[in-house]
């Protein structure tokens, strides 16, 4: 792989030609071509943090991916594991959208009690269920509740989520007609804060 910050004309294939082509799009730089998609016209210097992300939309994200993995569907994605337990994993924690920062949130506070934590984003369960066993033993291995317990945050319905919580499991959202107002004010009222849920679970821990 060519050195980020060496001239566009290290890489094979670019020549002088094409090279000043390029440079009319402010590429010059091997590292530039990381915010340029020229093909797509895609405008990778916006970039969006994933708790604000929405499923089907597309974005350009940054951040620190510790386990990721490319499947293959009706288009190409990423499944990824964003946060590796610190202690002895007794939790592993479900999310997609923008409850994904609420379930890090959470799994920060039962680390501090030294119940160790994991987050998964799970955007899309149709790809998940495209995966091999392995990989979706790995994500979600096969012990009883006792051992790990799986939860699930949504602030929408849990219909669905019973199928990777397990029977025993726990599914925090909301089955029924919300509310309007502020929305800070509604997630509290509705129980979506590491405040609430974090009781929720140390109880079903039996803690």
């Amino acid at each position: 792989m060519s050195d980020l910050a060496a001239p566009i004309t290290a890489l094979k294939g670019v020549g002088e030609a094409l090279s000043l082509k390029l440079g009319r799009l402010g590429i010059e730089r091997v590292s530039d071509l990381l915010f340029h998609l020229p093909l797509r016209y895609q405008d990778r210097t916006r970039l969006t943090p994933i708790g604000l992300l929405r499923s089907g939309q597309e974005a350009v994200i940054e951040g620190e991916v510790t386990a990721c993995d490319v499947v293959k569907g009706r288009r190409r994605s990423l499944l990824v594991r964003l946060r590796d337990a610190s202690g002895p994993r007794q939790v592993i924690l479900m999310a997609t959208g923008s409850e994904v920062p609420l379930a890090v949130e959470v799994a920060e506070k039962l680390e501090a009690q030294g119940i160790g934590a994991d987050v998964i984003s799970m955007p899309c369960w149709e790809l998940f269920e495209q995966q091999g066993q392995g990989y979706k033993d790995d994500l979600l291995p096969n012990v009883p509740p006792g051992e790990i317990l799986r939860v699930s945050i949504e602030a929408g319905s849990t219909l669905g989520w019973e199928r990777y919580t397990m029977a025993n499991g726990l599914n925090i959202g909301l089955d029924r007609f919300g509310a309007s107002g502020p929305g800070d004010a509604l997630m509290d009222r509705f129980g979506f804060t590491a405040e609430k849920i974090v009781p929720q679970i140390l109880e079903k821990l039996g803690n």
